[in-house]
């Protein structure tokens, strides 16, 4: 017998970084928690992203968005170890093309 545990997830769209214009103001409306994501580490576990909802500047949608390591240790260098302290603060979004995957 298989035993499973519930996966919580993040409905709705997500930000994709090709519609980001680089230099847009943003706000976090949530605070960032680990999920699970739809990938898996090698050993076969189910890969973990630090996520949560954001809305840009211009647009009325809230999205969801997964922020890599260097934009969270940027978080709390500017607003502390609390992502509670992170919501609704104005932030601008930075982009950069970079390859992932091969593409």
């Amino acid at each position: 017998m298989a035993t499973y545990k519930k996966m919580g997830g993040t409905g709705g769209a997500w930000v994709k970084g090709s519609d980001v214009k680089s230099g847009v103001r943003c706000k976090l409306v949530s605070e960032i928690s680990p999920q699970p994501s739809n990938y898996q580490n090698k050993d076969g576990s189910v890969k973990m992203q630090n996520a949560g909802k954001i809305r840009f500047s211009g647009d009325e949608r809230v999205l969801n968005i997964s922020l890599n390591n260097a934009t969270l240790n940027g978080l709390v260098d500017a607003f502390g170890e609390d992502s509670k302290n992170w919501v609704n603060k104005v932030l601008t979004a930075v982009t950069e093309k970079m390859v992932v995957g091969g593409k």
